[in-house]
This record gives structure tokens, sequence and C-alpha cells, in this order.
């Protein structure tokens, strides 16, 4: 029973998740409603449900689980409430925008509370295999949302992208762990991990040479999929034909899981590899920083620029790995935090500005003279880019510090 306990907050979760999955049904297929839009008092119940959520997670004080297949640990709790947290934001912001280019279909909710679960499981999962199914069903559940705008030709080429991307990435990832799984037998990172505790022990020459040659296909995999380069040349396309809740959304829960994920296998794995793992990381790295800042400078439409922002902070995440530094890695993960509050903070104002007249924001030229209409506004959009660039004093400034 006592076990049981532990994971009220994600049996409560899914409760809600399944009672959403139902209404949607159920309303779908009525003949006299059919595709019914979505009424506020829905979306209201979702939140408050998430509230308590929240609430249940706190209340989860234990000590470190651990078992097979799931790890509960505090720092899971931690970003589970920070994920939800940014979803309650998330729906909140989207109600607007939503509303004006009609995307008012109880799947999109849907869909955003599906993915938050499934990070929420995630984020317990030790078991390779389960950790790969997710990874499908998020890619999956990102496409689908990327192009709930169906008469929108950029929707369903971003999609398409993000899919395709996604898909060969995982590949990548699944071809690298079959070798690595042919040759020590293990589907466990935990027992991964031991097991490379004690790989001097090991005098097999071809078992060491397909295990680097695997640690080397997952780590390609993982870069991949946060974007970093030279694998981010499709990343401004996804970003500007994504629509804008849903780029909310993939910007901030979804870059923050890829950073965790990379996390997570960086320290059960690629850390016993140092020398193959810093060289390839600085290389990396460094070039990410380039791209991704000289990348940001050409471009003129929005959408495009927080895409290589995004760019640029994988870039920041990955220089923070090198030489197994764990305060490093702290400050790194307080930045990105940090960033993704701001470019939540953007996104409010940016729609604050532009859906009261009807319009969206597309080039970066439709900013001139905001400062004659609104200048409290101006300034404060002000602030957040600079705060985005990491310019002192404004709050992004100190992530890079530390």
């Amino acid at each position: 029973m006592s076990k049981f306990l532990l994971f009220i907050p994600e049996i409560y979760l899914f409760t809600i998740i399944l009672l959403v999955f139902l209404f949607s049904v159920i309303n779908s297929l009525s003949t006299v409603n059919r595709f019914p839009n979505v009424s506020n008092s829905v979306l209201y119940i979702i939140i408050l449900g998430l509230f308590y959520t929240i609430f249940l997670f706190s209340n989860n004080t234990i000590n470190n689980y651990d078992l097979s297949l799931l790890c509960k640990t505090h720092s899971n709790i931690f970003f589970a409430v920070l994920f939800i947290l940014l979803s309650i934001i998330i729906f909140i912001l989207g109600i607007s925008y939503n509303k004006v280019n009609n995307i008012s279909y109880l799947e999109y909710y849907l869909f955003i509370l599906i993915s938050l679960g499934s990070l929420i499981i995630f984020l317990n999962l030790v078991n390779v295999i389960f950790i790969y199914i997710l990874l499908e069903l998020q890619n999956i559940l990102i496409s689908i949302l990327i192009s709930i705008k169906k008469s929108n030709r950029y929707c369903i080429e971003a999609s398409i992208k993000y899919f395709l991307l996604g898909s060969f990435s995982s590949l990548i990832f699944l071809y690298g762990f079959s070798l690595l799984y042919g040759s020590t037998g293990f589907i466990s990172i935990n027992e991964i991990h031991l097991f490379f505790n004690r790989i001097e022990s090991v005098d097999n020459t071809i078992v060491l040479s397909t295990i680097k040659i695997s640690i080397i296909f997952i780590l390609t995999g993982l870069l991949f999929k946060i974007y970093s380069a030279p694998f981010h040349f499709r990343v401004s396309d996804i970003y500007e034909g994504s629509p804008t809740s849903v780029l909310i959304f993939i910007s901030s829960i979804q870059s923050l899981f890829m950073m965790l994920l990379f996390t997570k296998f960086y320290y059960y794995i690629f850390i016993d590899f140092i020398e193959l793992k810093n060289f390839v990381l600085t290389i990396v790295s460094l070039l990410t920083l380039f791209l991704g800042s000289f990348g940001a400078l050409s471009q003129r439409k929005l959408k495009k620029l927080i895409g290589y922002s995004a760019v640029t902070v994988n870039g920041f995440f990955l220089f923070s790995l090198i030489n197994n530094n764990i305060l490093l890695l702290e400050a790194s993960l307080m930045y990105s935090i940090i960033y993704i509050i701001t470019i939540l903070l953007l996104f409010a104002l940016i729609l604050n500005i532009f859906l009261n007249n009807g319009n969206s924001l597309l080039k970066l030229s439709d900013l001139y003279n905001i400062y004659k209409y609104n200048k409290l506004t101006s300034l404060i959009l002000i602030f957040l880019l600079f705060s985005v660039s990491g310019l002192p004093p404004f709050i992004g400034f100190f992530g890079k510090l530390f």
C-alpha cells in the first residue's frame, strides 16, 4: 500500500486526462454538437485539477525510492511541479490566441495534458525501453499540435519537418542503445551505470569498441533532439510554422524536457567516458554558441529569432557538461529556467499587444513605433529582450555569470 501512495499525484493527473479524453470522445461523436468549441468552464476545471495535482506533489514527502523500472526522488517532484505550473501558464496565455485563430478544439488541451503526463512519468523512469516509447509519444503529440491549424500550409510543413527530424534522431538513439544492450545485456540506466563503473575489468576489445560506438550514436541522437549544431538547421522553420500557443509549449516545457533527458543519460552513461565526451561536447557546444548567436543576427522574423535564441541556450547548457562540474550544471539549469520564464513573459507581452487588434506578430519590423503608442509596454519589451540576450544588469545575465 505504501508503494501505491507514492504515485497518488500521477494517478490523479491521469484520472484528469482520462476524464477529458472521455468528454472529448462523447462530444465529438454527438450528432447535435459535432466537434464543439471548448467552453471556458472545461478549461477552468482542467486548471483547478492541475493546481490540486501540485498540492498532492507538494505533500508527497518521500525518501529516494528506487525500483528496476521507476526511481522517484525529490528532484523529480520539483520538476514535476515546475512542468505543471508551466502548463497552467501556457493554457492561460493561449486562451486569447486560440479564440482569435479558431483553435478551440478540446483535443488541443487533451494533447498537452497527455504530453504533460508522459513528461512526469519520464522523470521517474530508468528503463530505456519505456523512455524510448515516451520519446516517440512526445514526437507524435508535438507533431499533431503543430499541425492543429489544418488550413495553414506552414503549420503542416513545420509538423512534417518536426516529425521527420524527431524520428531520424530516435532511430540513431535506438540503434546506439541496441548496440549497448548487445554489449552489456542491461536495459536499465542504473544497471548500465554500475556496469560502467567496473568497465576496467572488461578485457574484451570487441565489447569495449562496440560500447564506444554505441555511446557515439546515443550522444548524436540526443544532440539531434536538443537542436545543437550542426543539427539545428530546421529549428527556425519549425518555430516559424508553429502556432504561437504551441510554440510557447515547445520553447518552454519541451526544451526543458530535452535538457533533463540529456542530463539523465549524461550522468548515468556518458560521464564514465570523459575523454570521448569532453571532445565531442567541446566542439558541439562552441559550434552551437557560434552558429546560434550569429544566425540570430540575420533573422527578420520573431519566431525564427526565438528559435536561434533557444539554440544558443542549448550551447550554454552543453558547455556546462564539460569536465563533470555539478555546480556548473546547476547554474546552467537555473539559467535555462530563467530563460523559460523570460520567454513566457515575452510571449505574454506580444500576445497582449497584437491580439487586441486581431493580428499576429510575424516580423520584427512590426515592432516599429510601439513606443509612440504605449511607452510602458515598449520599455517592458526592451527589458525582456535584454534579459533574453543576457545583458547586465538584467536577470538573464546572472545565469551566465554563475
